[in-house]
């Protein structure tokens, strides 16, 4: 990446590698990243020989000047090579192997941006685009085209969205123009298109054919399930057909006070994905929430407001991103054997692996000062 500074004190690699590192170290502020700085470890660990290795206003005002076209190129050169090593794609319970994109938008601490993601082995956040309020539609539309331009036109086989984009003119855009198929998960019973799916498979089996009624017992997530589906559906302006699921969900062991059935639909342009295939793309919808915003808050504090520059706030979650597929894809290819020895049965959260594996290196690097 280029510099534009001129007899630079501090290398613009040293910020952007410590911010990087936030997310392995769990560091939730760049406070946090400044104190760390001035330790004899951190100083070993990058090399420096100054007093500290740089300070949080330092690191802002470098990173507020780091070409963000470049730090957008990096995770989708990672994410080419992860597709070359076969670990992009995900089997469906249909046995076929997609491409999964998922997008969706949220609040990263007072700056509202969609993101783009990818279901796969290691949830691998690409891009974002940050919207003003009430304009998350518009963004994701530009993300997608940003995408498909970066990354070709078989960028992905389909896309999971929640029920926001529930709209003839998104479903078009994914089909006609970005050439993915388009799932969309949503609880809004009101839409005729959805009613219309409800008269259906309200009638007895016999005289319906051409719907699919599969039940089953999830053990993975606790929940005996009945899903129903069937395709050839029309509505409003859109040109093709769609396929609707109706998943309900009984909870096997329900929490105190928690409601044990729940209801969701999921209407996909595909009219080739099996009933199963439906249920299951529905709960991949919630893995960019789960693997990517989530994690992403614990690990850094990307959902606090700590920082009002929104260029800064937008160059770190660009590089948080490459932190959170490396460190993913690191802990799936190289760790599983010693997570099981250390850990055992115990719950396995990112925090507790970066304690596991990082607390280590720093004392090698205080041991080496």
């Amino acid at each position: 990446m280029g510099d534009a500074r001129k007899r630079p004190i501090i290398a613009q690699a040293t910020a952007l590698w410590s911010v990087l590192e936030m997310v392995a170290l769990g560091q939730r502020s760049l406070l946090e990243v400044d104190q760390y700085a001035r330790m004899p470890g951190a100083r070993a660990w990058h090399g420096s020989r100054r007093p500290m290795v740089l300070s949080d206003t330092s690191l802002e005002r470098i990173v507020e000047g780091a070409c963000r076209e470049d730090l957008r190129g990096i995770p989708y050169r990672m994410v080419c090579a992860l597709e070359r090593r076969k670990a992009l794609e995900v089997k469906l319970p249909s046995g076929r192997r997609v491409r999964v994109g998922l997008a969706d938008g949220t609040d990263f601490g007072g700056m509202l941006a969609c993101v783009f993601s990818f279901a796969a082995a290691v949830d691998a956040p690409v891009d974002m685009q940050a919207h003003t309020r009430g304009k998350e539609l518009a963004a994701c539309r530009d993300l997608l085209c940003r995408v498909r331009r970066r990354r070709g036109p078989s960028f992905a086989d389909l896309v999971v969205f929640d029920g926001l984009y529930l709209t003839g003119p998104h479903l078009r855009l994914c089909k006609e123009q970005l050439g993915c198929e388009a799932v969309v998960k949503t609880k809004e019973r009101r839409l005729s298109l959805i009613a219309d799916a409800e008269g259906l498979f309200s009638l007895p089996a016999g005289e319906a054919p051409g719907i699919e009624r599969v039940e089953g017992v999830d053990a993975a997530r606790g929940v005996r399930y009945w899903v129903t589906a069937a395709g050839g559906f029309r509505w409003n302006d859109v040109p093709f057909a769609l396929k609707v699921a109706r998943v309900q969900q009984e909870k096997l062991k329900p929490a105190p006070g928690e409601e044990p059935f729940e209801t969701f639909w999921v209407v996909a342009t595909d009219e080739s994905l099996s009933a199963l295939d439906l249920r299951e793309l529905g709960h991949m919808r919630w893995r960019i929430e789960n693997n990517v915003f989530k994690r992403l808050s614990e690990l850094v504090g990307s959902k606090r407001g700590f920082i009002r520059n929104k260029k800064v706030k937008e160059a770190l979650l660009l590089i948080w991103f490459i932190g959170l597929l490396a460190l993913g894809y690191y802990l799936l290819c190289r760790s599983a054997e010693k997570v099981s020895q250390a850990l055992g049965g115990a719950r396995r959260t990112w925090r507790i692996l970066n304690r596991l594996f990082w607390i280590p290196v720093a004392q090698e690097c205080a041991v080496k000062v």
